[in-house]
């Protein structure tokens, strides 16, 4: 099992070379993702192992959410957009309120479930 520090790193995707460690699939470039960091086996630092959104907070955060304690643990935060600033801090609240979270869950899955979808279809 990965060695976690702790830190973790969100950010818009600067190419679609990346893959989420959860599901697979490719994370689009210009979409959310969040890094959890990990410290490397074959060199002396660090390095995000990159999820979208939905499998970071559906399986990721289960699994790990004893890790994700403060906002200050966060890198790139302010640097997103304020409502997924809100529903990445919701992950630190235990989510946010159900109209909320229903309304955020539609909208992250079709757009992201979509782009995954077709980005398979074509390969």
């Amino acid at each position: 099992m990965p060695d976690y520090t702790g830190d973790f790193k969100v950010e818009y995707a600067k190419s679609a070379q990346s893959k989420c460690r959860t599901c697979g699939s490719k994370i689009e470039k210009g979409l959310l993702r969040v890094g959890a960091v990990v410290r490397s086996e074959k060199f002396d630092g660090t390095y995000p192992e990159w999820h979208l959104p939905a499998c970071f907070e559906k399986k990721w955060m289960t699994k790990h959410a004893e890790q994700l304690t403060s906002a200050d643990r966060i890198a790139g935060l302010n640097d997103i957009k304020f409502e997924d600033q809100k529903k990445v801090l919701g992950w630190l609240t235990g989510g946010a309120d159900e109209e909320g979270e229903a309304e955020m869950e539609e909208t992250e899955e079709t757009e992201e479930e979509k782009k995954a979808r077709t980005a398979r279809e074509k390969a």
